[in-house]
């Protein structure tokens, strides 16, 4: 698992250090750092997979990321002749020190530095390896027919960054065992992955149930939607007229179901078009994932993600110590363009003592507003 991340001159962030538990969060106001955190852990698994750092850091790659040039992604305010460096550290003490050459019109930075424990095996780690998942913010859309591929759903165990293999991975493995039963849904009608889906889906839309079909000739997947009534179902609906929220929230349900203990998942945005109710029982099933031993760091600008968190940890599904959740803010009155990442502090109850402010705050604000004279 990985414990804690150094990031200097990257982006907004300058120098700081975030330590990384089973349930890390990221919120705050946008366009000041979150998801250049989740950035610096996929620009290094892809530079990893393009030549073991040896070829230096590839900020482009059609599967994770696509950053532009050298320019694009340093520091505005970093010096010259500073390196853009990243530490990354893991359970037992292991480390990974990597620096690289700051060329601004190259799309492969120069690696100048690579430190790391001797006999430290890098490609069993998560965020190497393919006990990995990455979900973008500009997930799958409701349509008719979905990608089909092989080499991702059975070579790779891979949902694609937009979750676009999600139907074709359900179709193929809908009647597996899901790989965590701590993860098991009380309501669902078996230890099947589908039937798993199907019960946190109905958390979202109640009663509802996703059909997905492999049509191997035409490499494409369908999936369709039916709705239970008090003695069968409704016919199958197509994506296209149930609305974005279920197909939207299906990867991410997908990602945690599949995964086992030791898996990392990063997520972006789990909860887009989803009414509030969804919201909390997706941060609800995070926790629950987090406490089964699958590490998840995500970004959110949902309190009711968040909330769902904190009633999960009160509920004893997860431990406050093993959440961290980081509030990511900026200075306007100061001369650099710099971030500020705000560790926010769960005790076992669920609650936050020290509530920074600007964090997750604008419900009390507009009722405030609603209530003054």
């Amino acid at each position: 698992m990985l414990t804690s991340v150094s990031i200097r001159n990257f982006k907004a962030i300058k120098d700081e250090t975030v330590l990384l538990s089973p349930l890390t969060i990221f919120a705050g106001y946008n366009g000041l750092g979150k998801s250049s955190i989740l950035q610096v852990l996929l620009l290094l698994r892809q530079s990893y997979k393009n030549g073991d750092f040896s070829r230096g850091l590839f900020l482009r790659d059609d599967l994770l990321l696509q950053l532009g040039i050298g320019k694009d992604i340093l520091s505005v305010d970093a010096d010259p002749q500073e390196t853009l460096a990243f530490t990354l550290e893991f359970e037992y003490d292991h480390e990974l020190k990597l620096e690289f050459t700051p060329d601004k019109g190259s799309d492969v930075l120069p690696l100048t530095k690579e430190l790391k424990d001797e006999n430290f095996a890098l490609e069993n780690e998560p965020i190497f390896s393919r006990n990995f998942q990455y979900l973008c913010a500009n997930r799958i859309n409701p349509q008719v027919q979905y990608k089909a591929s092989s080499y991702f759903v059975e070579q790779l165990q891979s949902l694609g960054k937009t979750g676009e293999y999600t139907v074709h991975y359900l179709a193929k493995n809908q009647d597996s065992v899901i790989n965590n039963e701590l993860l098991q849904h009380p309501k669902a009608k078996s230890n099947t992955l589908i039937d798993n889906v199907n019960a946190w889906l109905a958390e979202i839309s109640p009663g509802v149930k996703a059909i997905t079909t492999l049509h191997p000739d035409l490499e494409v997947a369908s999936l369709n939607y039916q709705f239970e009534t008090k003695y069968d179902y409704t016919e199958s609906f197509k994506p296209t007229h149930v609305g974005f929220g279920l197909t939207y929230v299906l990867p991410v349900i997908t990602a945690v179901l599949m995964s086992k203990a030791g898996d990392l998942i990063i997520v972006e945005n789990p909860e887009s078009h989803l009414h509030p109710a969804g919201q909390a029982k997706i941060g609800h099933l995070f926790a629950k994932a987090a406490g089964a031993g699958i590490q998840i760091i995500m970004e959110t600008h949902s309190d009711h993600v968040i909330n769902g968190v904190r009633v999960a940890v009160k509920q004893d599904i997860l431990e406050g110590e093993d959440v961290s959740l980081y509030f990511i803010d900026r200075d306007i009155d100061q001369t650099n363009h710099e971030s500020k990442i705000i560790p926010v502090y769960i005790d076992d109850k669920g609650k936050i003592e020290d509530w920074p402010m600007g964090f997750m705050d604008e419900w009390e604000k507009q009722l405030s507003d609603l209530l003054g004279e």
